[in-house]
């Protein structure tokens, strides 16, 4: 009786610790949060999505399965309201003075995959979102992607379409 009496205070003392933890820190700036619980069916907030994509010049795929998978894609010029992009460097592989020049992006590559599943009585609607710029190396003409982050603009204007 004494043992179990010293388990339940343990656990009881544990229960206590877990309860006064601190809560988690807030991400940091310029992240996003890519998901959003809508009251519109699944459906409904997909052809909205996907409506919204078309408008910012995405060519769409979408597979009509139970999932509602929406794929899409656009190289256009670099949106500062959707990312923030490097500047790379680009060097001359064959000179002897290791020559070198930094370089602004062209282009931005968006890809955007959206999930809307129902896992209660609401439509969660799920982002993933890549966003790459395209630079050139004007010593080669070789054209190359850098990663860019984003700004969550993007990411806004569909999430508010879904509903």
């Amino acid at each position: 009786m004494a043992d179990r009496n010293r388990w339940l205070v343990a656990l009881a003392s544990l229960a206590a610790l877990c309860g006064c933890r601190a809560p988690p820190p807030a991400p940091p700036p310029g992240t996003v949060d890519p998901t959003r619980l809508v009251a519109a069916a699944p459906a409904e907030a997909r052809d909205r999505v996907e409506r919204k994509l078309r408008e910012l010049g995405f060519s769409t795929r979408s597979d009509r399965d139970a999932t509602l998978t929406l794929v899409a894609e656009r190289v256009g010029p670099p949106d500062p309201a959707w990312a923030t992009c490097p500047t790379a460097p680009a060097t001359d592989p064959s000179s002897d003075r290791n020559r070198r020049s930094m370089e602004q992006p062209f282009a931005l590559r968006s890809n955007v995959v959206a999930r809307f599943t129902t896992p209660a009585d609401r439509t969660l609607v799920s982002l993933d979102v890549l966003l790459a710029g395209r630079y050139r190396n004007p010593f080669v003409g070789i054209e190359f992607d850098e990663r860019c982050r984003s700004t969550g603009g993007l990411e806004a204007l569909l999430l508010g379409a879904a509903g």
